[in-house]
């Protein structure tokens, strides 16, 4: 089916943007680690801005969900397949809202999750284990399709990462399930990524170099890099 490319003119025009890995395994440099919810609650936001602008940089790619499935906003869909991943705290739309009155772009890192037992209860919640992969592949599309909509043009890019977690095809391969005779639905999935700003940018990351198309529905490419 036809894709008609989202506009990249103002990722294009940025000098650079700044990537922050912050998750619910970041642990602080010093001192004991903080319970993820407590660790969002005091995310001390003006100073990361205040960094961010004396960088200079023009976005910020920041992480939504890594290794864990943890997010650090609520999501009423993420609270049903599996309670106490969320937190009262909304730091990505906060997070939008700093950077956009500093007038740069919020662009949001996402991973399912679903990677070599990393996380293993939330694998076998949200059915990566589950016979019939259709509910799965809805799960995760419905908890994006709703960040898409609760947060519109505030999220102005997702980066998809781990594709080839649910798609053998790619460069690596790193399927820990049964996905004979399923073939994870990638259009499907921009469709849902795309949930409340149309005109949102969408990369799915084929890995460190690579340029591996798992489809042409997306927008940009992901660019991962190591020198």
């Amino acid at each position: 089916s036809s894709y008609e490319r989202a506009n990249t003119d103002w990722l294009a025009k940025c000098r650079f943007g700044i990537g922050i890995h912050w998750t619910a395994q970041t642990v602080p440099r010093n001192g004991p680690p903080k319970p993820f919810q407590k660790a969002v609650a005091d995310f001390d936001l003006k100073g990361f801005v205040a960094a961010v602008e004396h960088a200079g940089a023009d976005y910020v790619l920041f992480t939504a969900a890594h290794a864990l499935q943890m997010l650090p906003a609520p999501n009423p869909v993420l609270d049903k397949l599996l309670p106490g991943r969320t937190c009262k705290r909304d730091l990505i739309g906060e997070l939008a809202d700093a950077l956009a009155a500093n007038g740069k772009h919020l662009l949001v890192y996402y991973n399912h999750s679903c990677n070599r037992q990393q996380d293993s209860t939330w694998e076998k919640a949200v059915g990566y284990h589950a016979p019939n992969k259709e509910q799965f592949a809805r799960n995760i599309m419905d908890i994006v399709g709703h960040m898409g909509e609760q947060y519109g043009e505030k999220i102005k890019a997702w980066w998809f990462d781990s594709p080839y977690s649910l798609d053998p095809r790619g460069p690596h391969n790193s399927v820990t399930t049964d996905m004979t005779s399923f073939q994870f639905p990638w259009e499907q999935f921009t469709v849902a990524a795309k949930v409340g700003h149309p005109a949102r940018l969408v990369t799915y990351n084929a890995g460190v170099n690579q340029t591996f198309l798992y489809t042409a529905h997306q927008d940009y490419w992901s660019g991962e890099m190591v020198n």
